[in-house]
């Protein structure tokens, strides 16, 4: 598959080349990439202003795309399904923060596209627990570009909240106003 590789911060940082995808793992699905939105602190992140991911990395974390394949475990997703990949960092679960629902703070958490592979690649391998399902009323543009708002918005619902509403987006859903 071809991906887009940053080497180096600051000097023509993507180089398009062939690379493999590592096998599932438990509880992974395969997206086959159909939009990845460019967010501003990717651009930032590869100028070496803020955030340098560690090196080499595959940016991109609005993203959105169809089920290629799911691993072991899976449950939530199926092949074929239209989803969007969060940014919401994957936590380790069992933490003070995971715990109450604010994987964001998680010391052991990452996030795609800076700690982990992400979008601006043909395919990408992430969590179930990083998807969620695409209403066919809604485009891959529209769903990739929405991913950073939206998480942003996810992460200042209040936790009950955020547990009834996060597995999936609704056109004529509840959406909280806070932290846009």
């Amino acid at each position: 598959m071809k991906a887009a590789i940053c080497y180096e911060i600051g000097k023509n940082p993507l180089s398009i080349e062939e690379i493999t995808l590592d096998k599932l793992g438990k509880g992974d699905v395969k997206v086959r990439m159909a939009a990845c939105a460019i967010c501003h602190s990717d651009i930032h992140s590869l100028r070496g202003e803020h955030m340098a991911p560690p090196l080499p990395a595959i940016p991109g974390h609005e993203l959105s795309g169809y089920v290629e394949e799911v691993g072991e475990g899976v449950t939530y997703v199926k092949k074929g399904d239209h989803v969007i990949g969060s940014i919401i960092p994957e936590g380790c679960g069992q933490c003070y923060y995971c715990s109450r629902g604010f994987e964001q703070f998680c010391h052991k958490g990452y996030m795609i596209g800076k700690h982990v592979d992400g979008g601006y690649a043909e395919y990408i391998a992430v969590s179930e627990r990083n998807c969620m399902l695409l209403p066919p009323e809604i485009s891959f543009e529209h769903g990739a570009a929405m991913m950073c708002s939206s998480s942003t918005s996810f992460h200042s619902a209040p936790w009950n909240f955020r547990r009834a509403s996060a597995r999936s987006l609704s056109p004529r859903g509840v959406v909280p106003r806070r932290g846009l």
